[in-house]
């Protein structure tokens, strides 16, 4: 395991990489830390709550159960606050890493900015290209987001998916243009799902609050699992085509990080 603390260390480390090591995936998560054993709620109904799911943030279900032969760099981007906790997230790490001798990491504990935030993005896709990974390969997943937060985090956060979107729009082409990941954020029955950001956050922002209403009425405080997503493609194909649609584009655009399909 690697760390860094800043945005010229983290390139001397990914050239260090590049030069010792190859991949056959790379996997980059922005804004993942375990830093609360719970996570509360108060939608479908108050007073519910769900084990965090911060280690799938840094490490999904998917990447896991990948073959023992995968050579997978994961890189972890977040300011860990103290050496407390940042202790604590590697032990996490390490216990993964024990169980999945393939998976190297490189956690950079750094304070974010959109700047920084570019630059990183900046050395990540020149080792892609390095590498010549197919954008099967590669993903940019972003979880940050503020529970109750003031105008400047609200800012902040609104930005970073744009930000990142354009760099990989004028990648290569956009070569790995549908390689970035949004987290859905602390919403209940989503709690655990990430989606494509290219392909799915124009429709998702015009459909999520009926998407939530279908799932509520089928399996109301239950979370959304892939067995309950069949459960509910069953209702939805009682519905109309529009509404079938909605939900198709829902589950082709979005990823369970902590279950395997």
């Amino acid at each position: 395991m690697y760390s860094t603390h800043s945005i010229d260390s983290f390139g001397n480390c990914m050239l260090q990489l590049r030069d010792t090591q190859s991949f056959d995936f790379i996997y980059t998560s922005i804004g993942s830390k375990k830093n609360e054993h719970r996570v509360s709620f108060h939608y479908p109904c108050t007073d519910l709550s769900l084990t965090t799911n911060a280690t799938y943030q840094m490490v999904p279900q998917f990447i896991r159960d990948k073959d023992i032969t995968d050579k997978i760099l994961i890189i972890i981007i977040d300011d860990f606050h103290n050496e407390e906790l940042k202790r604590q997230n590697d032990c996490l790490l390490r216990d993964i890493q024990t169980i999945h001798p393939n998976i190297q990491f490189v956690i950079v504990n750094h304070i974010l900015s959109l700047k920084s935030i570019e630059n990183y993005l900046r050395i990540i896709t020149d080792i892609n290209r390095y590498y010549n990974l197919d954008p099967s390969h590669f993903m940019i997943t972003n979880f940050i987001c503020f529970k109750h937060p003031n105008q400047y985090q609200l800012d902040f956060e609104n930005n970073i998916p744009p930000i990142i979107q354009r760099h990989l729009d004028t990648l290569q082409d956009g070569y790995y243009d549908n390689c970035f990941y949004q987290w859905y954020n602390y919403a209940y029955y989503t709690y655990n799902y990430i989606y494509c950001y290219k392909t799915f956050n124009l429709q998702r922002l015009i459909t999520i609050q009926r998407i939530h209403t279908i799932i509520h009425t089928v399996i109301e405080n239950d979370t959304l699992t892939y067995e309950n997503c069949d459960k509910i493609t069953s209702h939805i194909n009682t519905l109309s085509v529009s509404e079938q649609k909605k939900w198709d584009c829902f589950l082709n655009n979005s990823i369970n990080i902590a279950e395997l399909h």
